[in-house]
C-alpha cells in the first residue's frame, strides 16, 4: 500500500514539475502544493507563484490539498511522508463459524469433544486489517477503501489539471 501511495504522490509531483518546466522554459522544480492546513496554504502558493501559471495556482486552490480541505488528497501526502510510522494492524478477530451459543451461560462454545471421532470442528478466524495512525482521517480505515479514494482523487486532479493546461495553451492538443 505504501508503495502505491508514494507512486500517487510522485504522479502529482511529476505533473507539477512538467508544468513548471514548460511554463519557465526548462527551469525550476515545483512540487505539488500539499500543506498541513488552510492556514499554511497562502505561503505554499506564494512559494510557487513564479514557477507555475496563475491559472494553475488558482486551479490547485480548488483541490484544497490540505487536512480539512480534501482529506483523501491530503492523505496521499501524509502517508507518503509518515509511512515508517503508520502501520497496518489487525483488529476484530472473530470466528467465522461457531459451534454453539449458550445464552443461559452468556458464552460461546468454540471447541467441544465431538462424538463420533470422525467429525472434526472447522474453525476459521478472520481479521480485519486497518490503518493504525493517530490522525482521525486514517484511524481504523480499511486500507483498500482509503487507497481507492486516494487513487480516484489523484486521477481527478491529473485530468482536470491536464485539461486546464491545454485550455491555457501550455500543452498542445
Amino acid at each position: 500500500m505504501f508503495d502505491a501511495v508514494n507512486n500517487l504522490r510522485a504522479c502529482l509531483d511529476q505533473m507539477t514539475y512538467a508544468i513548471a518546466w514548460k511554463h519557465r522554459d526548462g527551469g525550476g522544480f515545483a512540487p505539488f502544493p500539499f500543506c498541513a492546513d488552510t492556514n499554511h496554504w497562502p505561503n505554499k502558493i506564494k512559494g510557487l507563484k513564479n514557477r507555475l501559471p496563475p491559472e494553475i495556482l488558482a486551479l490547485f486552490e480548488t483541490f484544497k490539498p490540505y487536512k480539512g480541505g480534501n482529506d483523501a488528497l491530503w492523505a496521499v501526502n501524509e502517508l507518503a511522508n509518515v509511512k515508517k510510522h503508520a502501520i497496518m494492524d489487525s483488529i476484530n478477530p472473530r470466528p467465522s463459524y461457531i459451534f454453539g451459543a449458550h445464552s443461559e451461560k452468556n458464552e460461546f462454545e468454540i471447541f467441544r469433544s465431538i462424538e463420533p471421532p470422525e467429525r472434526h470442528p472447522n474453525i476459521e478466524i478472520s481479521y480485519r486489517i486497518v490503518i493504525d495512525h493517530p490522525e482521525e482521517v486514517f484511524q481504523a480505515q480499511d486500507p483498500i477503501t482509503l487507497l481507492d479514494a486516494m487513487r480516484s482523487e489523484v486521477e481527478r486532479v491529473l485530468n482536470v489539471t491536464e485539461s486546464e493546461c491545454r485550455t491555457i495553451g501550455l500543452f498542445d492538443g
